[in-house]
């Protein structure tokens, strides 16, 4: 019986978005200790309980899932807090994992 491959993100610091400004953010996936390519994904950012980007497609670029969060997304009018929560589906193998 075929086990399923575990997969992590490795993510020193947490993310920090500028208003008013283009941020790219990544999720690097790794399966024992080896960077791995999704194949596709999506990236669903919230701001409390408001959704700001849904379910967007993410770009692979050097095996790394990327998002760009545009200045647009983030205008000036946002309240600065901590209650932000990125969420990333990737397709890697042929399954979805969520990060």
């Amino acid at each position: 019986m075929p086990q399923e491959t575990l997969y992590a993100h490795k993510h020193g610091l947490p993310d920090f978005l500028v208003r008013e400004r283009d941020n790219l953010i990544e999720c690097p996936a790794y399966a024992a200790g080896t960077l791995t390519a999704p194949a596709s994904g999506t990236v669903t950012i919230y701001e409390g309980g408001t959704v700001l980007v849904d379910a967007a497609a993410v770009t692979v670029t050097a095996s790394i899932a990327t998002y760009n969060v545009t200045a647009a997304t983030l205008p000036s009018t946002l309240s600065l807090s901590d209650e932000w929560l990125i969420v990333w589906s990737l397709v890697l193998a042929g399954s979805t994992h969520t990060f």
